[in-house]
């Protein structure tokens, strides 16, 4: 689980960003010396309250998102728990809306080598399944790929 480590490693986003946290902040949300992560009005969640939420409800293994954050991809992608997990992440981030609509902007902003078209290209990836954790799943999938493979081939020049 997330508190076997020193560090967490996330990336989405559509989570797509790699964040390092101590886990102190979690561990101290654990032992109940932090108020249970809330929305607040009107503004979404921060990176570490929306996994903690989001963790509750879909236990993810740290496994799952260090192998996302390696290759792009999921260990084993008959697991829809590690999928709904980064749907709820997704939302909570507010990168998607909660009918599902993907929040181009802040795509961009987290991933500015991404163009328009690459967004609009894994949105696509979307429409192989009617199961919204594996169309999120898809989408990110697509992305994190996308931005490995630019990242290795601007590795490489």
């Amino acid at each position: 689980m997330f508190s076997q480590n020193p560090k967490i490693y996330l990336l989405v986003a559509m989570a797509f960003v790699a964040i390092a946290i101590n886990c102190d902040a979690l561990k101290m949300q654990q032992s109940g010396s932090m108020s249970t992560p809330a929305k607040r009005s009107g503004q979404e969640m921060t990176t570490l309250e929306a996994m903690v939420a989001c963790n509750e409800s879909f236990r993810t293994t740290e496994e799952f998102l260090q192998e996302l954050n390696k290759t792009g991809s999921f260990p084993d992608e008959s697991d829809k728990t590690p999928m709904c997990f980064l749907k709820c992440y997704l939302e909570k981030t507010s990168i998607i809306s909660d009918e599902g609509d993907i929040n181009d902007e802040k795509v961009l902003v987290m991933f500015p080598t991404l163009t328009t078209d690459g967004i609009d290209d894994c949105k696509k990836e979307m429409d192989h399944t009617n199961n919204v954790c594996e169309k999120v799943y898809f989408l990110v999938r697509c992305v994190m790929t996308r931005m490995l493979v630019d990242g290795r081939s601007s590795d490489n020049k």
